[in-house]
């Protein structure tokens, strides 16, 4: 089996190379409020909320750009997603500001599958293996994506919702561990940040449009369990629930290098120390 060294993935995957170079970027602040915790009538509402959006949309297509950001230099590229959520499928092609493809991104059925043409490699493999998700930097959980593509997070399995603070809600499992914490718009009850425990990012949605009933919002950010913020994705434009081609998800890989998951070394160290500088 051939492995795959540190240096050579760094011409990789944009979404696993790059986030090191938004490190040094901002850092979210979470407002202080003397704000009264949501009470339960309130919860069940917003909680009720979040199911009926996800019970709103099983399929979309969304284009957009994507921005990584340090204190000296800027990444821009254009995204376009393609997802299912049941049976939970996604598709995603990210192709330089002129045109030039640079990675075609599949996950389906716990696969992941991923063509980078800088580098003319094709990774490939099951994500259901743990070491294999603790060397990949970016969360490839299906909950997580699809939130970020559906501009709406989605709730995962919990025991209970409560409040304890203004226009907050966590969601806890039968030991009463965190699973989910969501910091809420003060107007309207949106969500305006999801901690997402689990997959140890935050994402913060921004931008809210309606389309039949249908809430999303344009602006996503993603950050991590320090608050930085690592990525930006703006979608410009959302169709839902139409009619998904015969084989999208089908990935047609060129005649590249064929790299196996298990082949990836561990990106942890060259990415601490990327991540070091002083925050801004």
């Amino acid at each position: 089996m051939k492995s795959v060294t540190h240096r050579s993935l760094r011409v990789s995957l944009l979404l696993w190379v790059l986030l090191p170079l938004a490190s040094a970027g901002c850092v979210w602040v979470a407002p202080r409020s003397a704000v009264p915790p949501l009470n339960r009538k309130q919860v069940e509402t917003v909680i009720e909320s979040f199911k009926d959006q996800e019970r709103a949309v099983q399929t979309l297509f969304a284009s957009g750009r994507l921005t990584l950001e340090s204190q000296d230099a800027q990444s821009d590229a254009e995204i376009l997603v393609v997802a299912r959520r049941d049976p939970s499928a996604l598709r995603i092609e990210i192709t330089h500001a002129w045109g030039q493809p640079l990675f075609h991104i599949c996950l389906q059925g716990g696969r992941l599958d991923v063509v980078s043409f800088p580098e003319k490699r094709h990774y490939e493999g099951r994500l259901d293996n743990p070491r294999i998700i603790k060397r990949l930097p970016f969360p490839f959980h299906a909950e997580a994506i699809w939130s970020i593509a559906r501009g709406y997070p989605i709730l995962p399995s919990y025991h209970q919702a409560r409040s304890t603070k203004g226009r907050q809600i966590v969601l806890t499992d039968k030991a009463d561990a965190v699973v989910q914490v969501i910091d809420l718009y003060p107007d309207a009850l949106l969500p305006q940040k999801v901690w997402m425990r689990r997959e140890g990012i935050a994402l913060r949605f921004s931008g809210f449009e309606e389309v039949s009933g249908i809430l999303h919002a344009k602006q996503i950010q993603w950050a991590d369990d320090e608050q930085r913020i690592l990525l930006a994705i703006e979608f410009r434009e959302r169709v839902f629930n139409r009619a998904l081609p015969e084989g999208i998800f089908q990935q047609q890989a060129p005649d590249f290098e064929e790299i196996p998951l298990e082949a990836i070394g561990s990106l942890e160290p060259a990415m601490s120390a990327k991540a070091s500088g002083p925050l801004s």
